[in-house]
């Protein structure tokens, strides 16, 4: 391997990192606006759209996971950001917002696995995949949200009153 190889394959590898956190930002703001539609709590973004677009178009050579882990880590950091400085419009805490990002961590799994190429699949398979990527991820999120949620409530209780009994 030459010097203008290995060059060109460091300057390949930083152009997709740059593009794996370009897609995590334009994820992280897209999130911020959202309507709470169907049920209290239940919100829908244009992030929803914007990941598989993203994934599909600037993305298309980049490892899925590669994507989508970079792209939780930012609305972690982005949210958890807003939630310190006051900004956010609820009081989130730090186990709350990671909740957020395993819709991300499991859509990114999904997606690689029902979409293993990303240049040659069709739109007939590529819809299906983007609507079950999407339900199956709100599910596990919803399901973490509400066993974090339980847990913080156990830890509560457990915490003794400093009455002698």
């Amino acid at each position: 391997m030459t010097l203008k190889d290995e060059k060109n394959k460091g300057e390949k590898c930083m152009n997709e990192w740059k593009r794996s956190l370009l897609t995590g930002t334009i994820v992280a703001l897209a999130s911020q606006l959202y309507w709470n539609v169907f049920v209290s709590g239940f919100r829908i973004s244009p992030a929803v759209i914007l990941l598989p677009i993203l994934l599909m178009t600037i993305g298309k050579s980049i490892s899925t996971i590669r994507i989508t882990v970079t792209t939780a880590a930012v609305v972690f950091l982005f949210r958890l950001f807003l939630a310190a400085s006051g900004l956010s419009s609820s009081p989130e805490t730090a186990g709350q917002l990671a909740t957020n990002s395993i819709f991300y961590l499991c859509y990114g799994l999904l997606f690689s696995v029902l979409v293993p190429s990303k240049p040659t699949v069709s739109y007939r398979r590529l819809f299906p995949s983007v609507f079950i990527c999407d339900l199956l991820s709100n599910l596990l999120e919803e399901i973490s949200e509400k066993y974090w949620a339980m847990q913080s409530h156990i830890r509560l209780l457990a915490i003794p009153d400093g009455r002698r009994r």
